[in-house]
């Protein structure tokens, strides 16, 4: 193999607002919010959402002590999992806690469509990904953009274009980093450059 093609998965691939905040729905009656009102993830920082740090808290501690919790998020978008699955060199680096992250990360891959998938929990992502040889990622949050694309600056590390990280798009760009509209888009790509394997 000569590289591997990453996904990260919260924000790209699975709603972690959606299922987030259904837990403040179910301990507080807050309303369930979705991935693309999503301006930060100080959700406190929303008004309409009616949570405040102590609930947030709350509600992580839910996360951290749920054997289930990231393998029921709902995707983002089901018609891209088959294709995922197609890619023989892929691979999932993800920023999670709680029980067996992992194996739940999986979990939720496979129920969408995603049979093999190779998955990495970390909070920095550049080790795992020079250890793995990645030549193309796709992100939702700009500092990781950031720090993969100068640890391997001739990866093809793209941002996903979302509502709440427009405000780094520009400074992505400037530096390499380019912006994809879809998780499609981003496959496309990947797949002109010769990135990709079937």
């Amino acid at each position: 193999m000569s590289g591997t093609v990453s996904f990260d998965v919260d924000g790209v691939l699975a709603n972690f607002t959606r299922g987030f905040t259904r837990i403040g729905n179910k301990l507080f009656g807050t309303p369930v919010g979705n991935e693309g009102n999503q301006q930060t993830w100080e959700f406190e920082e929303f008004p309409e959402l009616q949570l405040t740090k102590e609930r947030c808290k709350a509600m992580w501690e839910v996360v951290r002590t749920d054997v289930s919790f990231w393998k029921m998020l709902d995707p983002l978008n089901v018609s891209v999992m088959p294709e995922i699955d197609e890619i023989a060199n892929k691979v999932f680096i993800t920023n999670r806690v709680g029980i067996d992250p992992g194996g739940q990360t999986r979990q939720f891959l496979r129920a969408w469509g995603v049979c093999d998938s190779k998955v990495f929990v970390a909070a920095d992502k550049v080790p795992i990904a020079k250890e793995l040889n990645v030549v193309a990622h796709i992100d939702d949050y700009p500092p990781n953009c950031v720090q993969l694309k100068t640890a391997l600056p001739e990866a093809y590390i793209a941002l996903l274009w979302t509502s709440y990280n427009k405000e780094s798009q520009e400074e992505c760009r400037k530096l390499g980093i380019e912006i994809v509209l879809s998780v499609e888009q981003f496959i496309d790509e990947a797949y002109c450059r010769g990135l990709i394997e079937r």
